[in-house]
């Protein structure tokens, strides 16, 4: 009887560190995968848009607080 539970219990640890060890590949994978479309991407974007949309935004800020002081 005690070596049928000392064989649960082995193969429950066994599948226990195969379970995490394929969370941590699967996890550690995305992390990879991530890293690099957001390298990707970073590399596609272009600067001048991130720039046009600042001066939209400071455009849009400055003509809303005009009117708002002529109210």
């Amino acid at each position: 009887m005690q070596s049928d539970n000392a064989e649960i219990l082995i193969e429950g640890i066994k599948l226990a560190v195969a379970g995490m060890g394929m969370v941590g590949f699967f996890l550690t994978f995305l992390v990879f995968i991530i890293t690099t479309s957001s390298k990707l991407y970073y590399k596609q974007s272009n600067d001048s848009t991130d720039l046009d949309t600042i001066a939209a935004i400071t455009l849009a800020i400055t003509k809303f607080r005009e009117t708002k002081n002529h109210e």
